[in-house]
């Protein structure tokens, strides 16, 4: 016999909605981060979001893994990038600024000693013609006696001494003509009684050779050596 369902049977539920996916916000950021190519340290920030993004991502209904992985792999080449930048300019630095580094060194352990014959040693004919050693024994002896024994700084604190470099020098190093006989160098020297003081040295660039060879002495808020004209006796003061 045919059975009819009944017409009084209960109605199917509807099926569940399927579940709302959604785009992981830590691997957004991971890309944001890593594309911004300025900074050195945002693309290893988005190198770690991407990190941290990898495991939500990995779940359903979560949506972003290849944007994580996207910002991990650019956050890497940035962040390499930068190192390598960072790491060549350095050894840029230690090629042109460490063997005159080394030149000023030897240069301090010479006056400390107070050793004035060694450092008259230092300067070319033209200073020499200027300055007579008694001359030059009593300005370096009296400089010692006020100021000290001299240190030099390290890189990061020489760095940092960039911004008490007095206007006058700035702007006279900033004016100075390329393939000039003469070269002006501003170097910041502690000393023991009145700490940091700029030295600047006009340097004589004619010779061809990589001797530091000095044509000129600026003691800031001291004396320079040669006096400057019109100064008569006594020291010269800036």
């Amino acid at each position: 016999m045919t059975q009819y369902p009944s017409p009084y049977a209960q109605p199917m539920e509807p099926l569940p909605p399927p579940p709302v996916s959604r785009t992981s916000g830590l691997a957004i950021a991971s890309l944001v981060f890593s594309l911004i190519f300025c900074c050195p340290f945002l693309g290893l920030i988005g190198v770690l979001l991407g990190l941290f993004a990898l495991g939500p991502t990995g779940r359903p209904g979560v949506k972003g893994r290849g944007l994580a992985i996207a910002g991990i792999l650019i956050g890497l080449l940035v962040t390499v990038g930068w190192g390598l930048m960072t790491y060549g300019g350095y050894r840029a630095y230690q090629m042109v600024m460490g063997e005159f580094t080394k030149k000023m060194q030897e240069f301090v352990v010479d006056y400390n000693r107070g050793d004035n014959s060694k450092v008259y040693e230092w300067t070319n004919e033209s200073f020499r013609e200027q300055v007579s050693r008694p001359e030059f024994d009593e300005f370096m002896n009296d400089l010692r006696r006020e100021w000290g024994n001299a240190e030099m700084l390290d890189l990061w604190e020489a760095l940092q001494s960039l911004k008490s470099m007095p206007a006058d020098v700035q702007q006279r190093v900033e004016q100075q003509k390329e393939g000039g006989d003469t070269a002006l160098l501003p170097v910041p020297v502690r000393f023991e009684k009145v700490g940091l003081k700029w030295v600047v040295l006009e340097i004589d660039a004619s010779r061809g050779d990589d001797r530091l060879v000095i044509q000129r002495f600026e003691f800031a808020d001291y004396g320079t050596l040669p006096r400057e004209p019109g100064r008569g006796p006594g020291r010269s003061v800036r």
